[in-house]
């Protein structure tokens, strides 16, 4: 093409619908032909087909949105991505900022403000014991974190859940196999606001950093086997044993206090995944976690009592008042072990959870208590330790009868407990503002705790879920039934010690060498017990 132009500076544009647009710049000169080529290439360029295939990630915030949108019922879902970017320990902490959702004591559930005995808690979708004597729900600061992979929280009824629901249901979700293999391990360091500063506590065991007492605290030889009450069997007695002996056997731990600095806390996690593939059918996943945790801190805090009159006004001055310093040193540890089966049709999964809650706990409390204003100096030495142990299989297999169907089964095996071994509570009075603290004989005591919760739990599930395709492509049709059985046994034992001295010979020495008379006669042991069956 040709064109006739003035001398000058010019801009050519080539447009065509077929091809990209080009734009150059020609400078025409007199007398002068001037040639210009220009490629043009293709508007547009047609690729073949192709699919972006994205894996749906457990616990993922997507996974999480997806779920509560197809759920037919009111649930909230906390994946374990979420928890992870909170930082929660528990699942406890991750189910504070649900909804009408209140966690009590930093571990029971209330669901829109309807107690824990309205609720119901379940692994995996089946029921679990509970270690606590009286409540039948499973305190949640038990579940780390390491071994959730999601939390379900519905809070209306569904004919898939336990009969049991009245006001909110949690399903702890643990984690599943991974599709890659891979090694976690982390370690780290806590401290808190009261770290360093001093606290009382006392002697313990050399196993308590375990989290485990190993009967240190616990009576031994005649005393304990005269104390265990037997369901079924008359209450036991320790009027065969003499003073002597009495003294004996509840002198074998230190009872006295001892300072110490707030120490840092740690925590230690580890976990790891495994895939194996046998003759390209054969599909087996291995899913293990670990995680010990170690806590201490300090609080202080100030109680005060009030007197209101029979017209309804309170007194502008308290009528008791008592101070506070409570030392508590947590250990938790436990883990999971999941193993999962892939052959065709058919899957199968094992999963085992154990988890150990220890709380070690000293309080000083000092101030005036009761009618009478009396001056007390009460101590508390506390050992609670609180252990789930389940065990789970489930199985299942798609198939075809006329339409698709997927037949599942399960079983499940769990215990629950809490053993107190002895807790020790004692008190120092003032028979005058003038004296000292003593141990005041028919007002002081020294109280031995002993407290076991057992609870054990076998549960089996059988259903079939038949898709009708009836309206749309997720219309189903499921049948099921389930079974549990469950039995929980409790005992509390107590021994009180009293002093015999006369007031002019009461001590104030410390609560060892009071135990410790050289007159075993000068003691008093009082006993009383609690055993139930359900």
């Amino acid at each position: 093409m040709a064109l006739e132009l003035l001398e000058g500076e010019y801009t050519l544009s080539i447009i065509h619908s077929g091809y990209s647009a080009q734009t150059l710049k020609v400078t025409v000169l007199p007398k002068e032909l001037v040639a210009k080529s220009v490629e043009l290439s293709p508007a547009s360029m047609e690729l073949e087909e192709f699919i972006v295939l994205a894996p749906q990630v457990e616990g993922s915030v997507a996974s999480v949105v997806a779920e509560e949108r197809n759920s037919e019922s009111i649930a909230n879902i906390v994946g374990s991505e979420q928890m992870s970017k909170q930082g929660d320990s528990n699942a406890a902490s991750a189910l504070k900022r649900v909804a009408g959702v209140t966690i009590i004591g930093g571990k029971n559930v209330y669901v829109r403000g309807l107690g824990d005995r309205y609720s119901a808690t379940e692994l995996n979708g089946m029921g679990l014991p509970s270690p606590d004597p009286v409540r039948r729900t499973v305190p949640l600061d038990m579940f780390p974190s390491g071994v959730i992979g999601s939390l379900q929280v519905q809070k209306s009824f569904s004919p898939d859940i336990t009969g049991a629901f009245g006001g909110g249901y949690v399903n702890v979700r643990t984690k599943t196999n991974n599709d890659e293999d891979y090694v976690k391990f982390t370690l780290g360091l806590q401290a808190h606001s009261s770290t360093g500063e001093s606290a009382t506590t006392y002697a313990g065991s050399d196993s308590d950093w375990s989290g485990y007492d190993t009967s240190y605290r616990a009576f031994d030889g005649a005393l304990q086997s005269v104390m265990t009450p037997v369901v079924g069997q008359n209450t036991p007695s320790i009027r065969g044993l003499s003073n002597a002996e009495l003294q004996k056997l509840t002198t074998h731990r230190a009872y006295n206090k001892e300072g110490i600095d707030v120490p840092f806390g740690s925590d230690m996690a580890f976990e790891v995944a495994k895939n194996i593939t046998l003759a390209d059918a054969h599909k087996i996943s291995i899913l293990g976690t670990y995680s010990y945790k170690n806590t201490a801190e300090l609080r202080e805090y100030t109680s005060y009592d009030y007197i209101i009159s029979a017209a309804g006004e309170q007194t502008a001055t308290p009528d008791n008042t008592a101070a506070t310093k409570l030392y508590n040193n947590t250990i938790r540890h436990g883990g999971m072990l999941n193993i999962g089966y892939e052959y065709e049709n058919f899957d199968a999964k094992y999963t085992k959870l154990y988890v150990l809650n220890t709380l070690d706990q000293t309080r000083d409390i000092q101030g005036t208590f009761g009618e009478n204003n009396s001056d007390e100096q009460q101590n508390y030495l506390e050992w609670h330790e609180r252990e789930l142990d389940v065990n789970q299989l489930n199985l299942g297999l798609d198939y075809k009868l006329l339409l698709k169907n997927r037949v599942e089964m399960g079983g499940q095996m769990a215990t629950a407990g809490e053993y107190v071994p002895n807790d020790v509570i004692y008190d120092y009075r003032k028979l005058s503002n003038s004296d000292t603290y003593t141990f005041v004989r028919n007002q002081s005591n020294l109280e031995f705790l002993n407290r076991e919760t057992e609870d054990e739990l076998t549960s089996f599930y059988l259903k079939n879920k038949t898709n009708i395709e009836l309206f749309s492509d997720e219309d189903y049709v499921e049948l099921g039934v389930s079974m549990e059985d469950k039995e929980r046994v409790g005992r509390v034992q107590k021994l009180r010690v009293q002093s015999r001295l006369t007031d002019e010979a009461i001590i104030s020495d410390g609560i060892d060498t009071i135990m410790n008379y050289p007159d075993p006669a000068e003691l008093r042991y009082l006993q009383s017990y609690n055993t139930a069956k359900r």
